[in-house]
């Protein structure tokens, strides 16, 4: 997985995002930085989805542990993403990107019933 050719739409979206959403990362690398480049290592198939590990690349060298691994699903003859994992935390609900948002949507929901 490289940044070619996305980059200038990645960072269009990902500061739609900040800006609607509220994050302060980059949901789809799990970073603030971006690598030099990513590498795709283990995919492993898990019912019908497939959890593909990806790693930055700094300075040369491959990171240790995965970055983020995204989930993605076969639909309608299309790979699709279906979510974006980033490892256990001791706030569970920081482990992915849907369970981030949909806490983030419960806080705003609390907010605007004030």
């Amino acid at each position: 997985m490289a940044n070619h050719g996305f980059s200038r739409h990645r960072e269009w979206r990902l500061d739609e995002v900040k800006e609607h959403v509220g994050l302060d990362f980059d949901p789809f690398l799990n970073a603030q930085d971006i690598a030099e480049r990513y590498l795709v290592g283990k995919i492993t198939p898990k019912r019908d989805h497939y959890w593909d590990e990806v790693f930055g690349v700094w300075g040369g060298q491959k990171n240790s542990n995965p970055d983020v691994v995204p989930e993605l699903a076969f639909e309608n003859g299309q790979r699709i993403f279906t979510n974006f994992h980033y490892g256990k935390t001791d706030i569970p609900v920081n482990e992915n990107l849907v369970s981030i948002l949909r806490q983030l949507n419960k806080n705003d929901r609390r907010e605007n019933a004030k």
